[in-house]
């Protein structure tokens, strides 16, 4: 003590260097790991495209949520704190020493955190499928999915800023790629093929092919394959006989935008939107959705409330083939009468077959006759007539059976008439008006009832045993006539029997 009181300045040294020892003693104790001042930490979230896509929508828009869930308690040994308000989570920051234990804490927090009054930071994802958060505070966060998208389901990642990479440096910038589920979900494509002329009045083909063609980007160059198929071709061929439109369907589509081309027999475009030349014919090519509106391509998505889709192809003819022609309808009724009253007969079916004539002959005009519709009418499209097909034409309508065969009235039960004669007119009034006359005929069955229906005013007691007696023509009643001859038959055997006795 003595020595301390002696010489004062050196109890000042003495103490300094005491603390200077207990202070680095300190910073030995809690860890020699470099610590970075923080500036403020980024992330980047980057989304894959499915396996087999090559749609840039499926990645665009899909939203996320970014909740910080725990602060950097001590930046060198690297401890979070968690969040109070998910203290009912159990959740162990710092004791996830496993992947396991992260997926099953991320999916804790993940749930939990919504209910919650800690604010999101939300964002979609551009058209590469990317987000960028800049400026975050250390701590750990969780980054869950933010409503329903194109893509699929995303589980919830947890992850922490700064962290460690794999050659022990210390980040503030992480980026992940959230490992995604992809909705398996399937759409369908019907597609309707009409040809019409530059007015919109419909075409009558005899036999034409078409050919639709489906793809995976809006340029038309990438060909949707489906999977398993058997002849590796991106388009199907759909006909047209004795008609004017036909459809064809593309079915179990994978998620995804899909683009629709007319196409030629060998797969190559036809040009969509303007004139197409070929030996015979002038034509455009237009397509429609079920909207009403020109659009090529559909999308299969998972939220949507329908995935069957329509789309309308339509070639408008300025010039066409030899065997297309304008297209007119002729409307046949049917009438059942019975006793001058309509009627109908269950158990019947009736036919009617339109002809045309070929010297002096009836052909059939079409491949079948037509199911009739009892007290009804059905309409049948028919072509005009002339080498261009669009000239007036008189057809034949009479009732045939189920092979096309005209039925011979006298051997039916019923009288047959059909109106004009059994004729029909067509013919074109303005094609730039849409003005093409269509027919209309009725066929009349008439069936007599032979039931004997009692007179008026007239009651018949029951149990009355039915009158046998034959009208003959005379009014005498004939019971009287067959009295008097027997009363006259009593006579005389009685007047013979007493000649006997008085001899």
């Amino acid at each position: 003590m003595k020595l301390f009181k002696k010489n004062k300045g050196l109890n000042r040294i003495c103490v300094w260097l005491l603390l200077l020892v207990m202070m680095s003693g300190a910073l030995t104790m809690t860890g020699s790991a470099e610590v970075v001042e923080s500036k403020g930490g980024s992330l980047t979230v980057s989304l894959k495209m499915p396996e087999g896509s090559v749609d840039p929508e499926i990645i665009t828009g899909v939203s996320f949520a970014l909740y910080k869930v725990a602060d950097l308690a001590d930046a060198n040994a690297m401890l979070f704190k968690l969040d109070p308000a998910l203290a009912d989570t159990g959740v162990d920051i710092n004791g996830l020493t496993t992947a396991d234990l992260a997926r099953a804490a991320a999916d804790k927090l993940g749930l939990a955190v919504v209910n919650t009054t800690i604010t999101p930071d939300v964002k979609a994802t551009d058209s590469d499928g990317k987000i960028y958060y800049t400026g975050l505070a250390d701590g750990a966060y969780v980054l869950i999915q933010n409503g329903d998208n194109d893509y699929g389901t995303f589980s919830p990642s947890l992850l922490t800023l700064p962290y460690y990479t794999k050659d022990g440096k210390l980040s503030y910038d992480l980026t992940i790629e959230p490992k995604g589920t992809p909705a398996q979900v399937y759409g369908s494509m019907s597609v309707e093929k009409l040809i019409t002329d530059i007015y919109g009045n419909y075409l009558f083909a005899e036999d034409a092919d078409f050919y639709m063609g489906l793809f995976r980007d809006a340029a038309c160059t990438v060909p949707y394959v489906p999977e398993g198929s058997s002849d590796g071709k991106f388009y199907k061929n759909l006909h047209i006989h004795k008609g004017s439109s036909n459809t064809v369907k593309f079915e179990n589509l994978p998620l995804g935008t899909y683009y629709l081309r007319e196409v030629d027999e060998n797969g190559v475009l036809v040009p969509l939107n303007e004139a197409v030349y070929t030996d015979d014919a002038v034509f455009v090519v237009t397509i429609t959705n079920e909207n009403g509106e020109e659009n090529n391509h559909i999308q299969v998505k998972p939220m949507a409330n329908v995935n069957d889709h329509e789309l309308k192809v339509d070639n408008a003819y300025l010039e066409w083939p030899e065997d297309f022609y304008l297209e007119a309808k002729i409307t046949i009724n049917k009438v059942l009468l019975k006793n001058g009253s309509k009627t109908t007969m269950p158990n019947m079916t009736f036919y009617a077959g339109v002809f045309k004539k070929e010297n002096d002959k009836l052909v059939p005009l079409l491949d079948a006759p037509v199911e009739l519709v009892q007290n009804g009418s059905v309409i049948v499209e028919v072509p005009l007539g002339g080498e261009k097909g669009d000239e007036s034409v008189t057809y034949f309508v009479y009732e045939t059976d189920e092979k096309y065969n005209i039925i011979d009235p006298k051997k039916v039960q019923y009288d047959i008439t059909v109106s004009d004669d059994n004729k029909v007119h067509v013919e074109v009034v303005d094609r730039e008006a849409q003005d093409i006359r269509g027919g209309e005929i009725t066929i009349t069955n008439k069936f007599v009832d032979v039931t004997i229906t009692p007179t008026p005013g007239v009651t018949i007691p029951p149990n009355t045993p039915p009158n046998t007696n034959v009208k003959t023509g005379d009014d005498t009643p004939i019971g009287i006539w067959i009295f008097a001859i027997v009363a006259a038959f009593a006579v005389v055997a009685v007047v013979v029997v007493k000649k006997k006795k008085s001899r």
